[in-house]
């Protein structure tokens, strides 16, 4: 009942241009103890484009609470709130955040990606179009909405707040490593998995997968099934795991894994073996991890070749 009335208290937390729906929740399959979820909206505007922004987020208040605090990041193009749990790829969900005793924020990242039906594949990208989308994006929503979560939270357990952490992949480790240089003071720790650091290098690695995808099947879906990456994964690790000295499932000695795994041993060498991978599939694993090629005057891919002035991008601060 306690917890319950403090939950219920977060509706009058009196943080202007905020608005917070809170309620709690029993444990479930995820979370592993009581918690009060608090849903919000803050920074809302106007944007260049005639569309309204803001920044939703969630928040979740376990009852098991050991004092410390993580952010999720967002990865992908964000645009929706995914569950707080602070979970990541290879975690067990004994091991996400909210299980060992964190409260966890995630959001959108400053901009909905159901707004823009019209842009069909584009959608995910169309709020780049908004300047402010687009630095929310990079790593001001990230630097509005941390303090916001942090009052709650210690307004919720009427506690401060011990330890504080970044968790994030792909973008959310983009965002984590962005933490830590613009903001060095905002966290105690970061948990930072294949961050992407150069974000029109890989829309550039995204076409050249499809193409090389494409080759293997019109469904680039079906190109590739999960047996077929289960099996090329393991004859890596065979390969590779213990060139570091440690077979820990890792591969960390990666210069030493280049010249020993040869992909092309496991192409198929009749219709009749099984333990392989058609010259197709292994060929384009090989072509995707080759990456496209950028010279000083062309950036070529698959798709041939183009000058510097027919190759347009856009930065977060439209430069």
């Amino acid at each position: 009942m306690r917890m319950s009335l403090r939950c219920q208290a977060l509706l009058t937390h009196g943080l202007e241009g905020v608005e917070i729906k809170s309620a709690m929740h029993r444990s479930d399959k995820e979370v592993r103890s009581p918690y009060c979820l608090a849903s919000g909206v803050m920074s809302q505007y106007l944007g260049t484009d005639g569309r309204f922004y803001s920044i939703k987020f969630e928040l979740r208040l376990p009852d098991f609470w050991q004092g410390r605090f993580a952010y999720q990041f967002n990865s992908g193009y964000g645009g929706e709130v995914k569950p707080a749990l602070g979970a990541i790829t290879g975690l067990l969900p004994s091991e996400y955040a909210i299980n060992q005793g964190f409260a966890v924020v995630s959001s959108d990242g400053g901009h909905d990606v159901s707004a823009y039906p019209e842009a069909g594949l584009a959608s995910t990208v169309a709020f780049a179009h908004n300047p402010q989308a687009r630095r929310n994006y990079a790593y001001e929503a990230v630097e509005q909405l941390n303090p916001v979560a942090r009052f709650l939270v210690e307004l919720y357990y009427e506690k401060p707040i011990r330890y504080s952490y970044g968790i994030g992949q792909s973008n959310g480790g983009r965002l984590a490593m962005i933490a830590a240089t613009r903001f060095p003071n905002m966290f105690d720790g970061l948990l930072v998995g294949s961050p992407g650091f150069n974000a029109p290098r890989a829309a550039l690695q995204h076409a050249w997968d499809v193409q090389a995808l494409h080759r293997v099947n019109d469904d680039i879906s079906q190109s590739l099934t999960q047996r077929d990456l289960d099996f090329f994964t393991q004859h890596i690790l065979n390969a590779c795991d213990g060139l570091d000295g440690i077979n820990d499932d890792m591969i960390f000695a990666s210069d030493a894994c280049q010249q020993v795994f040869k992909p092309t041993a496991l192409v198929c060498k009749s219709n009749f073996d099984r333990d392989c991978l058609s010259l197709e599939k292994v060929s384009a694993l090989m072509k995707m991890h080759q990456s496209h090629i950028i010279q000083r005057t062309k950036l070529c891919t698959p798709a041939g070749c183009m000058t510097p002035a027919s190759v347009q991008i856009i930065g977060v601060h439209g430069k």
